[in-house]
This record gives C-alpha cells, sequence and structure tokens, in this order.
C-alpha cells in the first residue's frame, strides 16, 4: 500500500522485517537492488553504523527516504490525517505513536485508533469540537467561541473513488 501527496509518501511493506523485504524483489533485478540496499532509497541515520559525514550528506541529498515513524499498525484517512500505533514499553501494541488529523485540537478531542477506523468503516465524518478566541467586531474583549467540524473525513476529493471503496482513479479535469 502506498499513497503519495505532494511532499510525502506513505508505504507499508508487508513482511516481518526490513532484510525479509529482499525475498519480494524480482530474481532477475535482485543483483542491482543488493549491490547497493540501502543506500539506494533509505538514508543512512544510524550512528552505530555510519560516520557523521554520511549522515550529514545523507540528510540533504534529495530522492532518500528518511524513516520518520515505525509502527505496527497505521490508518491513513487522506493526507495530514492519519494515525499509527506500535508496541510500547507496556508490551501492548495499540499505544498510539503518532497521529496526526489537520486542524483539530487534541488537548479536547481524543482521538484514538477506533476513531479513525470507524470513518474508514462506516465512510461516515467524524466531527470534533473547534474553540477559537475572536474579538468581536467593535469591541476590546475577547470571547471563546466553541463550534464543531469535520475533524476526520472519508471523502478525498483530489481523486476519484471507485465502487469498491479502495481503488481510486485521476479525475480528468
Amino acid at each position: 500500500m502506498f499513497y503519495c501527496p505532494q511532499d510525502s509518501l506513505y508505504f507499508a511493506i508487508s513482511t516481518k522485517d526490513l532484510p525479509s523485504f529482499n525475498g519480494k524483489v524480482r530474481p532477475e533485478l535482485r543483483h542491482l537492488f543488493e549491490s547497493n540496499y540501502p543506500e539506494q532509497f533509505m538514508a543512512r541515520e544510524d550512528p552505530r553504523k555510519y560516520t557523521p559525514e554520511q549522515i550529514a550528506f545523507d540528510r540533504r541529498k534529495p530522492g532518500l527516504f528518511h524513516l520518520e515513524t515505525l509502527a505496527s499498525r497505521m490508518c491513513v484517512l487522506n493526507a495530514k490525517c492519519y494515525v499509527c500505533t506500535g508496541i510500547a514499553a507496556t508490551g501492548r501494541d495499540d499505544v498510539i505513536v503518532k497521529q496526526s488529523a489537520k486542524g483539530v485540537t487534541r488537548a479536547f478531542n481524543h482521538l484514538e485508533w477506533s476513531a479513525y477506523y470507524d470513518v474508514l468503516k462506516t465512510m461516515k465524518d467524524f466531527v470534533a469540537v473547534s474553540r477559537t478566541l475572536r474579538r468581536p467586531h467593535g469591541r476590546q474583549e475577547v470571547c471563546r467561541v466553541d463550534g464543531f467540524k469535520r475533524a476526520l473525513t472519508y471523502g478525498f476529493f483530489k481523486r476519484r473513488l471507485a465502487e469498491d471503496g479502495i481503488t481510486t482513479s485521476p479525475l480528468g479535469l
């Protein structure tokens, strides 16, 4: 599975670990892949394996992937709206290691894995509280305004969604 907005690429590897991913490479291309793996697509970030100069060079080299989050599962609704869970020190794999819901304050909207997953299953948006401060026109004091907004949206309107609910195609504009 992968999704690519303008500035990010989210992808999942369906193997238990990255080295077993090598077995998924086509046999006729395996020699080319193994000759410069992982440097061909992963940035060198491990200080136990690489020098500080190599790490600094890869941080500025375009086209390399940087490991941002390592998680056991991920639910992506659309760009900037996702949740990742992983195994914490407690041994539970349902602990949120990273999440994003653009424009939603997490202080009073406690979003869990189930909220993201329910939007994906039911195809219905999740509504959250939106709290802002405003100064009414002509007045000196600041007022708190509470409202509701679609926090987790199912629809992704940059592509056409097929009837199976998974496949997308260009809009054709």
